[in-house]
Protein backbone atom coordinates (compact mmCIF):
# COMPACT_ATOMS: atom_id res chain seq x y z
CA UNK A 1 0.00 0.00 0.00
CA UNK A 2 3.01 2.48 0.63
CA UNK A 3 4.33 1.50 -2.30
CA UNK A 4 1.30 2.49 -4.26
CA UNK A 5 0.26 5.75 -2.89
CA UNK A 6 4.58 6.74 -3.63
CA UNK A 7 4.03 5.52 -7.10
CA UNK A 8 1.10 8.06 -7.06
CA UNK A 9 2.61 10.83 -6.09
CA UNK A 10 5.52 10.12 -8.27
CA UNK A 11 3.53 9.37 -11.43
CA UNK A 12 -0.18 11.57 -10.59
CA UNK A 13 0.14 13.75 -7.84
CA UNK A 14 -2.91 15.76 -8.78
CA UNK A 15 -5.10 12.53 -8.35
CA UNK A 16 -3.04 11.62 -4.91
CA UNK A 17 -4.50 14.94 -3.62
CA UNK A 18 -8.01 14.61 -5.06
CA UNK A 19 -7.94 10.99 -3.40
CA UNK A 20 -6.93 12.06 -0.03
CA UNK A 21 -9.41 15.22 -0.08
CA UNK A 22 -12.16 12.63 -0.98
CA UNK A 23 -11.18 9.99 1.49
CA UNK A 24 -10.60 12.91 4.15
CA UNK A 25 -14.16 13.87 3.56
CA UNK A 26 -16.10 10.93 3.96
CA UNK A 27 -14.44 10.09 7.11
CA UNK A 28 -15.13 13.45 8.40
CA UNK A 29 -18.98 12.62 6.99
CA UNK A 30 -19.07 9.72 8.35
CA UNK A 31 -17.28 10.13 12.07
CA UNK A 32 -17.19 14.22 12.85
CA UNK A 33 -20.17 15.90 11.23
CA UNK A 34 -22.71 13.10 13.19
CA UNK A 35 -21.08 14.43 16.19
CA UNK A 36 -21.41 18.06 15.71
CA UNK A 37 -24.53 18.89 13.57
CA UNK A 38 -28.03 17.80 15.82
CA UNK A 39 -29.12 14.92 15.15
CA UNK A 40 -32.91 15.95 14.33
CA UNK A 41 -31.40 17.27 11.48
CA UNK A 42 -30.39 13.72 10.15
CA UNK A 43 -34.06 12.72 11.19
CA UNK A 44 -35.12 15.04 9.18
CA UNK A 45 -33.91 13.68 6.12
CA UNK A 46 -34.74 9.63 7.07
CA UNK A 47 -38.02 10.29 7.23
CA UNK A 48 -39.54 10.61 3.53
CA UNK A 49 -41.78 13.92 3.31
CA UNK A 50 -44.77 11.14 2.51
CA UNK A 51 -44.13 9.55 6.48
CA UNK A 52 -44.23 13.17 7.63
CA UNK A 53 -47.51 13.69 5.95
CA UNK A 54 -48.96 10.40 6.98
CA UNK A 55 -48.05 11.04 10.36
CA UNK A 56 -50.07 14.35 10.35
CA UNK A 57 -52.84 12.75 8.87
CA UNK A 58 -52.51 10.18 11.69
CA UNK A 59 -52.54 12.10 15.08
CA UNK A 60 -55.23 14.03 13.04
CA UNK A 61 -57.90 10.77 13.22
CA UNK A 62 -57.83 10.32 9.56
CA UNK A 63 -57.14 7.30 7.49
CA UNK A 64 -58.47 3.71 8.61
CA UNK A 65 -56.62 3.85 11.81
CA UNK A 66 -56.10 5.89 15.08
CA UNK A 67 -53.93 6.38 17.82
CA UNK A 68 -54.17 4.70 21.06
CA UNK A 69 -52.31 5.47 23.82
CA UNK A 70 -52.08 1.96 24.78
CA UNK A 71 -52.14 -0.11 21.59
CA UNK A 72 -50.34 2.82 19.47
CA UNK A 73 -53.08 2.03 17.06
CA UNK A 74 -56.07 0.73 16.38
CA UNK A 75 -59.29 0.67 13.76
CA UNK A 76 -61.14 3.62 13.32
CA UNK A 77 -64.48 2.61 14.26
CA UNK A 78 -67.92 3.08 12.16
CA UNK A 79 -65.58 3.19 8.76
CA UNK A 80 -66.67 2.07 4.85
CA UNK A 81 -64.17 2.90 2.78
CA UNK A 82 -64.78 0.27 -0.61
CA UNK A 83 -64.52 -3.40 0.96
CA UNK A 84 -63.50 -2.17 4.22
CA UNK A 85 -65.67 -1.85 7.15
CA UNK A 86 -65.49 -1.25 10.97
CA UNK A 87 -68.77 -1.55 12.83
CA UNK A 88 -69.16 1.21 16.05
CA UNK A 89 -66.20 -0.85 17.94
CA UNK A 90 -63.67 -0.80 14.97
CA UNK A 91 -64.34 -4.81 14.09
CA UNK A 92 -64.67 -6.00 11.04
CA UNK A 93 -67.94 -8.13 11.43
CA UNK A 94 -70.63 -8.94 8.99
CA UNK A 95 -73.54 -8.76 11.70
CA UNK A 96 -74.24 -5.70 14.06
CA UNK A 97 -73.13 -7.15 17.79
CA UNK A 98 -73.37 -5.60 21.18
CA UNK A 99 -70.95 -6.02 23.82
CA UNK A 100 -73.60 -7.79 25.76
CA UNK A 101 -73.40 -11.49 25.38
CA UNK A 102 -76.52 -13.10 24.72
CA UNK A 103 -76.47 -16.49 24.45
CA UNK A 104 -74.53 -17.32 21.64
CA UNK A 105 -71.05 -18.61 21.14
CA UNK A 106 -68.86 -15.42 20.42
CA UNK A 107 -65.01 -15.44 18.54
CA UNK A 108 -62.87 -12.62 18.61
CA UNK A 109 -59.80 -12.44 15.91
CA UNK A 110 -56.28 -10.31 16.80
CA UNK A 111 -53.25 -9.62 15.01
CA UNK A 112 -52.38 -8.05 11.78
CA UNK A 113 -53.75 -7.13 8.12
CA UNK A 114 -53.55 -10.89 7.52
CA UNK A 115 -56.22 -11.64 10.30
CA UNK A 116 -58.27 -9.21 9.15
CA UNK A 117 -58.30 -9.33 5.48
CA UNK A 118 -56.90 -6.31 3.98
CA UNK A 119 -58.29 -3.92 2.30
CA UNK A 120 -59.13 -5.88 -0.80
CA UNK A 121 -61.57 -8.48 0.95
CA UNK A 122 -64.80 -7.56 2.18
CA UNK A 123 -66.21 -8.51 5.61
CA UNK A 124 -67.63 -11.59 4.76
CA UNK A 125 -64.56 -12.88 2.55
CA UNK A 126 -62.01 -12.23 6.10
CA UNK A 127 -61.79 -15.53 8.15
CA UNK A 128 -63.90 -13.84 10.58
CA UNK A 129 -66.41 -13.91 7.78
CA UNK A 130 -66.63 -17.35 6.70
CA UNK A 131 -66.88 -18.72 10.51
CA UNK A 132 -69.59 -16.29 11.41
CA UNK A 133 -73.56 -18.19 11.65
CA UNK A 134 -76.61 -17.73 13.24
CA UNK A 135 -75.47 -19.46 16.23
CA UNK A 136 -72.08 -17.60 15.95
CA UNK A 137 -70.48 -14.13 16.58
CA UNK A 138 -67.27 -13.65 14.69
CA UNK A 139 -65.62 -10.13 15.56
CA UNK A 140 -62.84 -9.14 13.53
CA UNK A 141 -59.85 -6.76 15.69
CA UNK A 142 -57.29 -7.59 13.50
CA UNK A 143 -55.26 -4.43 13.07
CA UNK A 144 -52.42 -3.51 10.55
CA UNK A 145 -48.55 -4.12 11.75
CA UNK A 146 -50.09 -5.42 14.99
CA UNK A 147 -47.36 -7.35 17.08
CA UNK A 148 -47.81 -10.31 19.89
CA UNK A 149 -46.75 -7.27 21.94
CA UNK A 150 -49.90 -5.41 21.45
CA UNK A 151 -52.20 -7.94 20.47
CA UNK A 152 -51.39 -8.95 24.64
CA UNK A 153 -51.83 -5.19 25.22
CA UNK A 154 -55.53 -4.91 23.14
CA UNK A 155 -56.68 -7.59 24.57
CA UNK A 156 -55.95 -6.12 28.51
CA UNK A 157 -57.24 -3.09 27.53
CA UNK A 158 -60.27 -3.90 25.43
CA UNK A 159 -60.78 -7.03 24.15
CA UNK A 160 -61.27 -8.59 27.85
CA UNK A 161 -64.75 -6.83 27.85
CA UNK A 162 -66.42 -8.51 24.77
CA UNK A 163 -65.92 -11.84 27.08
CA UNK A 164 -65.37 -14.39 24.09
CA UNK A 165 -65.73 -18.06 24.36
CA UNK A 166 -62.32 -18.34 21.98
CA UNK A 167 -59.75 -15.78 21.15
CA UNK A 168 -58.25 -16.45 17.79
CA UNK A 169 -54.68 -14.96 17.13
CA UNK A 170 -52.42 -15.36 14.37
CA UNK A 171 -48.68 -15.68 14.71
CA UNK A 172 -46.82 -13.08 11.68
CA UNK A 173 -44.45 -14.52 9.43
CA UNK A 174 -41.60 -12.62 11.65
CA UNK A 175 -43.37 -12.57 14.91
CA UNK A 176 -40.25 -11.55 16.82
CA UNK A 177 -38.55 -8.38 14.76
CA UNK A 178 -41.31 -6.26 15.52
CA UNK A 179 -41.02 -7.22 19.35
CA UNK A 180 -37.81 -5.53 19.67
CA UNK A 181 -39.08 -1.81 17.24
CA UNK A 182 -40.84 1.40 18.93
CA UNK A 183 -41.21 3.31 16.00
CA UNK A 184 -41.93 1.67 12.48
CA UNK A 185 -39.69 3.47 10.46
CA UNK A 186 -36.56 2.63 12.28
CA UNK A 187 -37.59 -1.26 11.24
CA UNK A 188 -38.88 -0.60 7.79
CA UNK A 189 -37.54 2.87 6.40
CA UNK A 190 -40.04 2.33 3.25
CA UNK A 191 -43.22 2.41 5.58
CA UNK A 192 -44.35 5.83 4.79
CA UNK A 193 -48.16 5.26 5.08
CA UNK A 194 -47.90 3.98 8.92
CA UNK A 195 -44.76 5.50 10.52
CA UNK A 196 -46.53 5.01 13.90
CA UNK A 197 -45.13 4.03 17.44
CA UNK A 198 -45.81 1.37 18.97
CA UNK A 199 -45.61 0.07 23.11
CA UNK A 200 -42.83 -2.94 23.45
CA UNK A 201 -42.00 -5.48 26.51
CA UNK A 202 -38.56 -5.82 27.50
CA UNK A 203 -37.42 -8.89 29.28
CA UNK A 204 -34.10 -8.22 31.51
CA UNK A 205 -32.78 -10.32 33.86
CA UNK A 206 -36.20 -12.48 34.80
CA UNK A 207 -38.47 -8.95 34.86
CA UNK A 208 -41.03 -8.17 31.94
CA UNK A 209 -41.11 -4.56 31.78
CA UNK A 210 -43.48 -2.94 29.57
CA UNK A 211 -42.33 0.27 28.03
CA UNK A 212 -45.60 2.09 26.94
CA UNK A 213 -45.79 5.03 24.33
CA UNK A 214 -47.90 8.00 23.43
CA UNK A 215 -48.59 8.52 19.57
CA UNK A 216 -48.34 12.40 20.60
CA UNK A 217 -44.85 11.97 21.00
CA UNK A 218 -44.58 12.00 17.63
CA UNK A 219 -45.78 16.28 17.31
CA UNK A 220 -43.63 17.90 16.96
CA UNK A 221 -41.60 15.51 14.21
CA UNK A 222 -38.87 14.88 15.24
CA UNK A 223 -38.02 15.99 18.96
CA UNK A 224 -35.78 15.33 21.71
CA UNK A 225 -37.59 13.40 23.94
CA UNK A 226 -38.84 10.95 21.24
CA UNK A 227 -35.31 10.70 19.89
CA UNK A 228 -33.62 9.70 23.69
CA UNK A 229 -36.74 7.01 24.23
CA UNK A 230 -35.76 5.31 20.67
CA UNK A 231 -31.79 5.75 21.79
CA UNK A 232 -32.87 3.99 24.52
CA UNK A 233 -35.35 1.06 24.03
CA UNK A 234 -35.57 0.66 19.95
CA UNK A 235 -33.43 -2.09 18.82
CA UNK A 236 -33.51 -0.59 15.67
CA UNK A 237 -31.98 2.84 16.10
CA UNK A 238 -28.48 1.75 15.46
CA UNK A 239 -29.89 1.77 11.76
CA UNK A 240 -30.27 5.21 12.02
CA UNK A 241 -27.14 6.01 13.29
CA UNK A 242 -25.75 3.99 10.39
CA UNK A 243 -27.51 6.12 7.87
CA UNK A 244 -26.47 8.90 9.74
CA UNK A 245 -22.40 7.88 8.78
CA UNK A 246 -22.75 6.07 5.64
CA UNK A 247 -25.71 7.83 3.79
CA UNK A 248 -24.28 11.58 2.54
CA UNK A 249 -20.73 9.91 0.53
CA UNK A 250 -20.44 7.33 -2.11
CA UNK A 251 -17.72 5.41 -0.79
CA UNK A 252 -19.77 4.62 2.90
CA UNK A 253 -22.51 4.41 0.98
CA UNK A 254 -21.14 1.25 -1.05
CA UNK A 255 -19.73 -0.05 1.86
CA UNK A 256 -22.58 0.37 3.88
CA UNK A 257 -24.45 -1.61 0.56
CA UNK A 258 -22.20 -4.25 0.96
CA UNK A 259 -22.54 -4.77 4.31
CA UNK A 260 -26.12 -5.08 4.24
CA UNK A 261 -25.70 -7.75 1.67
CA UNK A 262 -23.53 -9.99 3.45
CA UNK A 263 -25.62 -9.31 6.43
CA UNK A 264 -28.71 -10.72 4.62
CA UNK A 265 -26.83 -13.66 3.08
CA UNK A 266 -25.12 -14.53 6.42
CA UNK A 267 -28.90 -14.78 7.94
CA UNK A 268 -29.21 -17.88 5.98
CA UNK A 269 -27.06 -19.43 7.99
CA UNK A 270 -27.56 -18.13 11.85
CA UNK A 271 -30.20 -19.27 14.11
CA UNK A 272 -32.68 -17.24 15.30
CA UNK A 273 -32.54 -14.36 17.95
CA UNK A 274 -32.97 -16.23 20.89
CA UNK A 275 -34.05 -13.61 23.13
CA UNK A 276 -36.62 -12.12 21.08
CA UNK A 277 -37.82 -16.13 20.37
CA UNK A 278 -38.20 -16.35 24.20
CA UNK A 279 -40.06 -13.00 24.57
CA UNK A 280 -42.80 -13.85 21.95
CA UNK A 281 -43.04 -17.17 23.61
CA UNK A 282 -43.67 -15.20 27.44
CA UNK A 283 -46.58 -12.62 25.45
CA UNK A 284 -48.13 -16.12 24.31
CA UNK A 285 -48.16 -17.76 27.39
CA UNK A 286 -49.27 -14.46 29.39
CA UNK A 287 -52.02 -14.22 26.84
CA UNK A 288 -53.44 -17.63 27.18
CA UNK A 289 -53.19 -17.32 31.18
CA UNK A 290 -54.82 -14.17 31.14
CA UNK A 291 -57.90 -15.22 28.46
CA UNK A 292 -57.93 -18.30 30.49
CA UNK A 293 -58.47 -16.54 33.91
CA UNK A 294 -61.88 -14.81 32.17
CA UNK A 295 -62.80 -18.51 30.59
CA UNK A 296 -61.55 -17.57 26.71
CA UNK A 297 -59.78 -20.39 25.05
CA UNK A 298 -56.87 -18.85 22.98
CA UNK A 299 -55.87 -20.73 19.41
CA UNK A 300 -53.20 -19.39 17.16
CA UNK A 301 -52.75 -19.46 13.59
CA UNK A 302 -49.28 -19.63 12.33
CA UNK A 303 -49.53 -17.55 9.24
CA UNK A 304 -46.67 -18.13 6.19
CA UNK A 305 -46.16 -15.21 3.38
CA UNK A 306 -45.80 -16.55 0.14
CA UNK A 307 -42.01 -17.54 -0.05
CA UNK A 308 -42.42 -19.75 3.28
CA UNK A 309 -45.32 -21.09 1.14
CA UNK A 310 -43.44 -22.34 -1.55
CA UNK A 311 -40.07 -23.70 0.57
CA UNK A 312 -37.34 -21.67 -2.07
CA UNK A 313 -33.94 -22.35 -1.17
CA UNK A 314 -33.68 -20.24 1.11
CA UNK A 315 -36.14 -22.22 3.74
CA UNK A 316 -34.11 -25.11 2.66
CA UNK A 317 -30.68 -23.27 4.36
CA UNK A 318 -33.39 -21.81 7.02
CA UNK A 319 -36.91 -22.92 7.49
CA UNK A 320 -37.16 -20.15 10.48
CA UNK A 321 -40.90 -20.96 9.86
CA UNK A 322 -40.90 -24.66 10.51
CA UNK A 323 -38.56 -24.31 13.32
CA UNK A 324 -40.37 -21.82 15.25
CA UNK A 325 -43.24 -24.06 14.70
CA UNK A 326 -41.67 -26.77 15.56
CA UNK A 327 -41.05 -25.47 18.97
CA UNK A 328 -44.36 -23.51 19.59
CA UNK A 329 -46.58 -26.49 19.01
CA UNK A 330 -44.87 -28.60 22.01
CA UNK A 331 -46.62 -25.86 24.33
CA UNK A 332 -49.31 -24.00 22.87
CA UNK A 333 -52.21 -24.59 20.97
CA UNK A 334 -51.35 -23.61 17.08
CA UNK A 335 -52.93 -24.34 13.67
CA UNK A 336 -50.19 -24.68 11.14
CA UNK A 337 -51.81 -22.97 8.27
CA UNK A 338 -48.90 -23.57 6.01
CA UNK A 339 -49.15 -27.35 6.42
CA UNK A 340 -52.88 -26.70 5.64
CA UNK A 341 -52.05 -24.56 2.21
CA UNK A 342 -49.97 -27.62 1.38
CA UNK A 343 -52.29 -29.55 1.86
CA UNK A 344 -55.28 -27.84 -0.26
CA UNK A 345 -52.94 -28.77 -3.34
CA UNK A 346 -54.16 -25.14 -4.63
CA UNK A 347 -51.35 -22.64 -5.92
CA UNK A 348 -49.73 -19.85 -4.94
CA UNK A 349 -52.13 -17.08 -6.81
CA UNK A 350 -55.43 -19.02 -5.14
CA UNK A 351 -54.21 -18.59 -2.19
CA UNK A 352 -52.38 -14.86 -1.81
CA UNK A 353 -52.83 -11.70 -3.14
CA UNK A 354 -50.55 -10.11 -5.26
CA UNK A 355 -48.85 -8.94 -2.45
CA UNK A 356 -48.03 -12.07 -1.49
CA UNK A 357 -48.69 -11.73 1.78
CA UNK A 358 -52.05 -11.11 2.55
CA UNK A 359 -54.67 -14.16 1.98
CA UNK A 360 -57.05 -14.95 -1.09
CA UNK A 361 -60.94 -14.92 0.67
CA UNK A 362 -60.72 -18.91 -0.85
CA UNK A 363 -57.63 -19.01 1.51
CA UNK A 364 -59.51 -17.26 3.91
CA UNK A 365 -62.39 -20.09 4.16
CA UNK A 366 -59.73 -22.36 4.24
CA UNK A 367 -58.79 -21.42 6.96
CA UNK A 368 -61.78 -21.04 9.18
CA UNK A 369 -62.51 -24.43 7.99
CA UNK A 370 -59.67 -25.51 9.58
CA UNK A 371 -60.89 -23.64 12.81
CA UNK A 372 -63.88 -25.85 12.87
CA UNK A 373 -62.42 -28.83 12.25
CA UNK A 374 -59.14 -28.81 14.41
CA UNK A 375 -59.28 -30.45 18.03
CA UNK A 376 -58.06 -27.31 19.44
CA UNK A 377 -61.51 -25.34 18.60
CA UNK A 378 -63.98 -27.31 17.06
CA UNK A 379 -65.51 -28.30 21.34
CA UNK A 380 -65.98 -24.17 21.29
CA UNK A 381 -67.13 -24.07 17.68
CA UNK A 382 -69.85 -26.69 18.29
CA UNK A 383 -68.72 -28.24 15.27
CA UNK A 384 -66.36 -31.26 16.52
CA UNK A 385 -69.88 -33.58 14.98
CA UNK A 386 -69.52 -32.09 11.76
CA UNK A 387 -65.26 -33.35 12.22
CA UNK A 388 -66.67 -36.67 13.17
CA UNK A 389 -69.20 -36.66 10.00
CA UNK A 390 -66.57 -35.75 7.44
CA UNK A 391 -64.13 -38.59 9.16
Amino acid sequence: MFRFWQRLSLDAPLLKRVLLVWIGLELCVAFILPSVLPTRWYFDLYLPDKAVESTHKFLAGEGYLKPDVNVGWVNQSNLHEHHWQTDQFGARTTATYAMERNGRGRVLFAGSSMINGGHLASNAETISGFLASNELETMNFGTMLHEMDQVLIYYRHYLKQFQPDLLVVGINPDPVSGLKNLYIPLRRPKEVYMPYLKPRFEYKLGVLALLSVDPQWLSPLPNQQLLHILGEHDAYYGRFERYQRTHFMPLSRSVDYLRKQFSRVSKLWQGSDENAEHLLELLMQLLINEAAAAGTKVVFLAMPDAAQFRGGWKQKLHDDYGDRLARLKKRYPVIDVRKLFRESGWRQKQLFQADRVHYQPAANELIADALRQSDLSCHILHSCQQQAVRQ
